[in-house]
């Protein structure tokens, strides 16, 4: 089971519960998606990340399969 947070062309975001990515394909096709608040059928996948903790000084991104790059920050000056 995955979660992936969605968004459909009118801008709202809601989040939907799938088996696998190829699930959430097959329902997309079918229409079988809508927002839970405009009933839009079009709706896509927001950016998915996660982060790795190389050290206390880096915070690296882990882009999953078909995401676009996250917008991230510059790293946080750590005070001593």
């Amino acid at each position: 089971m995955i979660i992936y947070d969605l968004k459909c062309e009118n801008g709202h975001k809601f989040e939907g519960w799938f088996h696998d990515r190829n699930a959430f394909e097959e329902q997309k096709g079918q229409q079988l998606i809508s927002c839970p608040i405009c009933g839009s059928t079009d709706a896509e996948l927001m950016p998915i990340f996660t982060f790795k903790i190389v050290n206390n000084h880096n915070i690296l991104p882990i882009l999953h399969e078909n995401t676009p790059p996250p917008c991230i920050p510059p790293p946080l000056e750590t005070v001593s």
